[in-house]
């Protein structure tokens, strides 16, 4: 049975403790530490194909380093953690696998409006055809912190083939919809609030699907540029929660984050990646 702990005091004292078969570093957004779904760290916990411990620092709003109201994963002090942890002879650890999930806070979002990713429906642009020259420098930062992450981790022989491993999301209906909790709702969601407002006026649920489809798959190519970097996967997950090629949001919990089931799908669709690879389950 797997283990998860959420700083590295207690990953100390439990390798103390118990054998586990593997060690697992995961970082990064909610997609890993959504408190009211089995998100993508649960399912590495619940999985019976291995006994892991596993670290998890990841926590709801973290993000690349796009913005200095959020933690950023790839500068400043969290960065410093995990350099520690992975490269420190003395504090840091070998792990068999590492798993980030960062990029989420910094292409959708408020930053949608804030930082002006979508321009003002115009008549001859639809959908996809609106995103601006910013969003596609967000992404870019983005897949420069994870260049800058793998050749920090390559830097000293403890985890120098280490696989690290992240997702490209899914893609899904936007729909105004925030967390909720308890029967409660809180906020009104990451994307269609956005682009709803008088300054982008992209109101027709097609168009919005449109706008992020293509996103994702931006975002989805411009990783395509670390597809050299030696254990280093992206899995693509984008169609992983689609029926019959249409978003369904019977898989969601709100509008940005799957139920359990969804999650397990697209962990599923890591895990079978992985293992057609030799990676980790083999």
């Amino acid at each position: 049975m797997s283990e998860t702990v959420n700083n590295a005091e207690e990953f100390e004292e439990e390798l103390h403790d118990t054998f586990y078969d593997k060690k697992v570093l995961i970082e990064g957004d909610s997609w890993v530490s959504h408190p009211q779904v089995s998100n993508l760290a649960k399912q590495f916990e619940q999985d019976r194909d291995h006994e892991a411990l596993i670290l998890n620092l990841g926590a709801p709003g973290d993000d690349a380093y796009s913005s200095k109201k959020r933690n950023s994963v790839f500068r400043g002090p969290q960065f410093r953690t995990l350099t520690s942890l992975l490269t420190n002879e003395q504090h840091g650890y070998e792990f068999d696998l590492v798993f980030l999930s960062v990029a989420g806070n910094d292409i959708i979002g408020p930053e949608i409006l804030d930082n002006e990713y979508v321009e003002k429906k115009v008549p001859g642009k639809y959908g996809g055809e609106l995103l601006t020259e910013e969003y596609d420098n967000a992404v870019e930062k983005v897949v420069d912190g994870y260049e800058l992450f793998i050749e920090m981790a390559r830097s000293t022989s403890m985890n120098k083939t280490t696989p690290i491993v992240t997702h490209s999301y899914a893609f899904l209906q936007p729909q105004v919809k925030g967390s909720h909790l308890f029967g409660f709702q809180f906020g009104n969601g990451w994307i269609a609030t956005y682009l709803e407002d008088d300054d982008i006026n992209v109101t027709d649920p097609e168009e919005q699907y449109d706008v992020v489809k293509t996103m994702f798959s931006k975002y989805l190519d411009a990783m395509g540029r670390l597809d050299d970097k030696d254990d280093f996967y992206i899995i693509d997950t984008t169609e992983t929660l689609l029926t019959n090629n249409e978003p369904d949001t019977s898989y969601f919990h709100d509008e940005i984050h799957p139920k359990g089931r969804g999650f397990r799908k697209v962990y599923a669709k890591i895990k079978n990646q992985l293992k057609s690879n030799d990676v980790f389950y083999s």
